[in-house]
């Protein structure tokens, strides 16, 4: 099944994503990806209307990352689980990676 045509934003940052949400009609955001071309054919096979964009998250450095200060652990919510597991280090280990994404991923790591 051949998905309608749509223009895929790749936004460096956080402001320039929301810009970009703002202005366009028509938008899914692409966060992890593990989901959304099934869910595109979906939407397809059911007739529904498909996006004309797609913005992805995955290249703001300010969605990302792992920092613990006085205020808390802050986990970016594009933080992969490689960098949660590698980054998180004592303070976090491979069973909490239970709670991210997909429960399929999880047993892939």
């Amino acid at each position: 099944m051949l998905l309608n045509p749509l223009t895929f934003h790749a936004p460096t940052s956080l402001s320039e994503a929301v810009r970009l949400m703002a202005e366009l009609e028509h938008v899914r955001l692409h966060a992890g990806g593990t989901f959304l071309l099934n869910q595109l054919k979906l939407l397809k096979r059911n007739g529904a209307r498909t996006p004309d964009h797609v913005i992805t998250l995955q290249h703001i450095a300010e969605l990302r990352g792992i920092s613990l200060d006085r205020d808390g652990l802050r986990i970016g919510a594009m933080t992969t689980i490689a960098e949660h597991l590698i980054e998180g280090g004592d303070r976090l280990d491979k069973l909490s990676a239970q709670y991210f994404g997909d429960p399929e991923l999880f047993w892939q790591i």
